[in-house]
């Protein structure tokens, strides 16, 4: 199982980070993106950029939502980002 971090943002804004795991470690971006949107986590605007990357090891509590900014940066303050 590969964990994956997707963020999302416009030119504008943030608009969350999403983090899955997916059974496929060869999965592609388009892969990637559409387990999330199964899943519910897209934020839903039109114009969006996704930066995917594998992430380490994340506590479930954090996968297959979105996450917003107070959240990713408890991640950070937890270690789990660095």
């Amino acid at each position: 199982m590969t964990t994956y971090w997707v963020s999302f943002a416009t030119h504008e804004k943030f608009l969350g980070v999403a983090i899955v795991d997916l059974d496929n470690e060869h999965a592609d971006a388009s892969d990637i993106i559409k387990e999330i949107i199964a899943r519910g986590c897209n934020p839903g605007d039109g114009s969006m950029q996704a930066q995917i990357i594998p992430a380490r090891e994340i506590p479930d509590r954090f996968k297959n939502r979105l996450l917003g900014k107070d959240e990713i940066e408890h991640l950070n303050a937890g270690g789990f980002l660095n």
